[in-house]
């Protein structure tokens, strides 16, 4: 995991949290929400200025292939305080989110699958479909964060360049 870096001239050092130092050419910081790089560059906390998005995401991929794959390969499912987002992602499989509105850090006792299952009951067949088809192993679970965009505040320093935050 990166925690920070060092322009050079010629190259960047980047610092790793084990405590080693590689070097390269460029750095390209697409180290998400919490990003390190980011923090370094704009010269701020990498935990400050997110704030939560009132949704916790479940994610997971699994072997499903739907029967209109070929006219509608990426479905949007909407409810009130929720939705379900599956997209095929080739080879017979399909990567879902489903986005609950919950409090942040909310946890889920016993299996994610059955309370999704349960929180989507009643929703087109096949979200249940798509549910049935992923081992519980599969499935992660996360708070959203969001950040304010930061137009002025750059993308680029030097021999470090951010992507994606």
């Amino acid at each position: 995991r990166v925690v920070g870096y060092c322009n050079h001239a010629d190259h960047v050092d980047v610092l790793l949290e084990n405590g080693t130092t590689e070097s390269a050419d460029v750095l390209v910081g697409a180290d998400g929400i919490w990003s390190s790089v980011r923090a370094q560059m704009h010269g701020e906390d990498a935990r400050s200025s997110a704030s939560y998005s009132g949704y916790h995401c479940f994610t997971a991929t699994c072997k499903y292939v739907s029967e209109d794959v070929d006219e509608i390969s990426y479905k949007i499912y909407l409810g009130k305080k929720q939705y379900f987002v599956a997209s095929d992602v080739g080879q017979g499989r399909v990567q879902w989110y489903a986005f609950l509105g919950r409090p942040a850090g909310s946890e889920t006792q016993g299996e994610k699958l059955g309370f999704l299952s349960s929180k989507f009951d009643g929703w087109s067949p096949e979200v249940q479909e798509i549910l049935n088809a992923t081992e519980e192993g599969e499935v992660e679970a996360r708070d959203l964060y969001d950040r304010a965009p930061f137009v002025r505040k750059g993308w680029i320093d030097e021999r470090a360049v951010l992507l994606g935050d």
